[in-house]
């Protein structure tokens, strides 16, 4: 009789953040690319801020993506606060009213509590 070995206990989830300092130098691609290519079979794809909603839509293309290219694989994603105004985001947020409060950016609190709602549903 040969001996198997136990299952391996589940991965974790793992987060990646993706950081650039201007607008045009492919966070979104390459957050693309890693959701489509990861070894894991669920992604999820959070956006913290987007503006230029809903013309620029990261969520939507990240999503597109995944699927065109890794059918097989499950997508789900998040976008805490949109701006239509195609800003930054301080920008945007002083000519419109934002989703958490009107005017002016939320505070840091706000989106850090917004990620751990979203890590703690994965």
């Amino acid at each position: 009789r040969f001996l198997s070995s136990p299952p391996a206990p589940p991965t974790p989830p793992i987060a990646l953040q993706i950081w650039g300092a201007t607008t045009n130098v492919g966070k979104t691609i390459l957050s693309a690319a890693l959701a489509a290519f990861s070894p894991f079979p669920r992604v999820h794809y959070l956006k913290p801020v987007q503006t230029g909603f809903p013309h620029d839509d990261d969520a939507r293309f990240v999503s597109g993506f995944v699927k065109s290219h890794a059918p097989g694989r499950e997508i789900t994603t998040e976008t805490l606060l949109t701006y239509s105004a195609p800003l930054s985001p301080h920008s945007a947020a002083g000519v419109e009213l934002s989703t958490f409060r009107e005017g002016g950016p939320p505070e840091d609190g706000v989106f850090v509590e917004g990620v751990r709602k979203a890590r703690r549903g994965l």
